[in-house]
């Protein structure tokens, strides 16, 4: 059966159709950042609604032509802390006939692990699994035999550059007080990695990649393929790349070679949080798995026994 899942992220919206073999036949994003003018007041503004409810429509026309025979659709963060997300999923429903599963950060942390856990081969060793999302950060520590801990944190990039409204390029000081915000929240985390002592970093998906490609094109690697499951990022690279995007403006880093557009105006914020994790686990490995959420939903669909919703086709 050939099934679709939509990702509906606080930045991006994902959508994954694959067929029952696991070919995939469609995988790509909208920018939708339905986050944008809201989150930080915990709404979805009424312009990034639309934008929410007109990328869904999209997804549904694609499903379609590919010949999806079921869709799964899942929603993270921003909708569930807005107080008109229940709205949002109300006119999903009611316009487009795409029923949206609401998912809480800890179901959304251990989705990200099985998805990880297909493209990066874990070992006895713990290592530490990072998605920066737009809303929330999500955390799992595992190994080859399964999740030892995770936890969620409303740590994402739109909804610390709503917050803190940064300057455009960011301070010194405002880089501080974002880096003290992020420390106060994550003492749990640092509790964690002391007991488990993770020895490698895995970032999934989205930040990770631009950064990653950011760094290829810098230093003469290649980019990402389409087909890849993961890759190196190396410390010294990130180190020389997360400076350069901390001091550059948003216009700036769009024409940086590598940069996804879409994340020019947030990147410095997640190479922030990065480089902080970095430097209170001391871990010196730090790796990137293409596969995120929508993947380990995928691959646990048939093992879950949630009574998730099917939109219409």
């Amino acid at each position: 059966m050939i099934t679709g899942i939509i990702d509906i992220g606080t930045n991006t919206f994902n959508l994954l159709i694959e067929d029952e073999n696991g070919r995939v036949l469609y995988n790509d994003k909208i920018p939708v950042k339905i986050g944008k003018g809201g989150i930080d007041k915990n709404t979805i503004a009424p312009d990034a609604f639309k934008r929410g409810i007109e990328a869904l429509k999209k997804f549904k026309e694609i499903c379609k032509e590919t010949g999806a025979e079921q869709i799964f659709a899942f929603a993270t963060s921003a909708v569930r802390s807005a107080d008109n997300g229940k709205d949002f999923v109300q006119e999903a429903d009611a316009q487009i006939g795409i029923k949206i599963n609401v998912i809480d950060g800890d179901r959304e942390a251990l989705f990200i692990y099985e998805g990880v856990n297909r493209a990066v081969t874990l070992g006895t060793d713990a290592a530490l699994i990072i998605d920066i999302g737009g809303g929330s950060t999500e955390c799992v520590i595992a190994n080859q035999t399964g999740v030892l801990w995770e936890k969620s944190y409303p740590l994402g990039v739109s909804r610390l550059l709503e917050t803190f409204k940064p300057d455009d390029p960011i301070t010194t000081a405002q880089v501080e007080a974002i880096e003290n915000h992020m420390d106060s929240l994550l003492g749990d985390l640092w509790a964690q990695v002391e007991k488990h002592k993770p020895k490698t970093l895995i970032g999934s998906s989205g930040s990770f990649e631009t950064i990653h490609d950011v760094c290829a094109s810098r230093f003469g690697h290649e980019l990402l393929k389409p087909n890849q499951k993961n890759a190196r990022i190396y410390l010294h690279e990130l180190d020389l790349v997360s400076k350069l995007l901390v001091k550059s403006t948003t216009t700036q880093r769009v024409v940086i070679p590598g940069m996804a557009a879409m994340r020019a105006d947030n990147i410095h914020l997640s190479a922030i949080q990065i480089n902080l994790i970095l430097k209170q686990t001391g871990i010196k490995t730090l790796l990137l798995s293409m596969y995120a959420l929508k993947e380990g939903v995928l691959f646990t669909m048939d093992k879950e026994h949630e009574p998730w919703l099917t939109s219409l086709l």
